[in-house]
C-alpha cells in the first residue's frame, strides 16, 4: 500500500515531435499514478471529499531526465508518497526501463485544502492513513528552486485563455496544462537545440475558465525561466524552470 508501480508502453500521446517521451505527458502519466495510488491508500478526490470535506493539490514538481525513452518502448513508473509534515506531503517517483535503467528520476509537493475555505488543512484532521509505514528512499536530493523576482514579465512571449478542457474536477485549471502552456511557448527550431536535463514548475494560484494567462521568457545562464501570469487578476499563475545543454 506504500508504494505504487505500473508498466507502461509509449504510444503516440506520449512523445513529441522527435518520438521522445515528452515532459508534459510525463507529467500526465506521473499525476495519473499519484491519483491511483491515492485510491488505493484510500486518499482519492472522492474519499478525501467524503470523509474530509477537502481535496489535493500539488505545488511543485522537479525532475531530473536521464535519458528519454521513444514511441512503443516500455517503461516502469514507480511512485510512493514520503511522511507528511503538518500540512506539506512529499511524493517522490522514477521512471525505468525494463532492464531497471532509472530514466527520469522526480520528486513533487502537495497539500490538502479546505472544500468551503481553500485554505490549508493540517493532514491529521483528514482520512489521511499517516500510521502507514512510508518509505524514505528520496529520488533526488536537490532543493526546489528559488524564482526572483525580476524574472516575472520579462520577455512575453504568447497568450492563451482557459477553456472547458482545461478545467479538472474542482473546476479550475488541472496542473498538467501548465506543463503544455511551457512548451506550447517554444518554437520547434528552439526545442530541437535544447537537450533538456531537467524540469520544475511551482503552482501559484488557480485558474478558471475564461481566464487569460499571458507567458514570459528570461534567461538566466543555463536555464530558461518560464511565467505564467493572470491577465484577468494580475496574479501570479507558475513559474517553471528548463536546464538544458545545447546540441
Amino acid at each position: 500500500m506504500n508504494r505504487f508501480k505500473r508498466k507502461i508502453k509509449l504510444d503516440a500521446n506520449d512523445v513529441d515531435f522527435e518520438s521522445k517521451f515528452s515532459i508534459p505527458a510525463i507529467m500526465r502519466h506521473f499525476q495519473a499514478a499519484a491519483s491511483d495510488h491515492a485510491q488505493v491508500m484510500g486518499m482519492d478526490y472522492f474519499t478525501l471529499k467524503a470523509k474530509s470535506d477537502a481535496f489535493w493539490v500539488i505545488t511543485k514538481v522537479m525532475i531530473k531526465i536521464n535519458k528519454l525513452p521513444k514511441w512503443g518502448e516500455k517503461v516502469i513508473l514507480k511512485t510512493w508518497p514520503l511522511l507528511p509534515s503538518a500540512i506539506k506531503c512529499n511524493r517522490d517517483f522514477e521512471i525505468l526501463s525494463p532492464k531497471k535503467e532509472v530514466l527520469v528520476k522526480g520528486t513533487s509537493e502537495w497539500c490538502i485544502l479546505d472544500y468551503d475555505t481553500r485554505r490549508p488543512r493540517k493532514v491529521a484532521t483528514t482520512c489521511y492513513p499517516l500510521k502507514m509505514k512510508h518509505l524514505e528512499k528520496r529520488t533526488l536530493e536537490d532543493r526546489y528552486g528559488h524564482f526572483l523576482a525580476e524574472s516575472v514579465n520579462k520577455n512575453f512571449v504568447y497568450e492563451r485563455k482557459i477553456r472547458a478542457t482545461d478545467i479538472d474536477l474542482n473546476y479550475h485549471t488541472n496542473n498538467t496544462i501548465y506543463s503544455n502552456l511551457v512548451f506550447d511557448s517554444f518554437s520547434i527550431s528552439e526545442l530541437k537545440k535544447m537537450e533538456i536535463l531537467s524540469y520544475e514548475i511551482h503552482f501559484c494560484s488557480e485558474t478558471k475558465e475564461g481566464d487569460l494567462i499571458k507567458i514570459y521568457h528570461t534567461v538566466d545562464n543555463d536555464k530558461n525561466l518560464i511565467t505564467g501570469i493572470n491577465s484577468n487578476s494580475g496574479k501570479l499563475v507558475f513559474q517553471a524552470a528548463l536546464e538544458y545543454k545545447n546540441r
